[in-house]
């Protein structure tokens, strides 16, 4: 059985305060780049599944906000999942 799309794709994860500042397509869905009101950017993937369907994760690729201080450098952070539990690796 083939399916068809009928309709446009129409994805609600904005809030109010919110605004898209770009959105690309990728060989397995789309990028979305959202700026909040307090200046902060954060990247979303919406993934398209065997079927062509989309579907988000609800999962942030990146977030970009302020530094801490003016005296602090840029660092970049994540957590990883191991065997003993979550660690928080950074960069400076």
């Amino acid at each position: 059985m083939t399916l068809t799309r009928n309709s446009p794709v129409t994805i609600k994860l904005l809030n109010s305060d919110e605004e898209i500042l770009n959105l690309w397509p990728t060989d397995s869905g789309y990028r979305i780049v959202i700026k909040n009101s307090q200046g902060a950017v954060y990247i979303v993937a919406v993934h398209l599944d065997e079927n062509k369907i989309p579907r988000f994760d609800g999962e942030l690729e990146i977030f970009v906000t302020y530094k801490d201080s003016n005296r602090n450098p840029s660092e970049i952070s994540t957590e990883i999942k191991s065997p003993q539990g979550k660690i928080k690796v950074t960069a400076f």
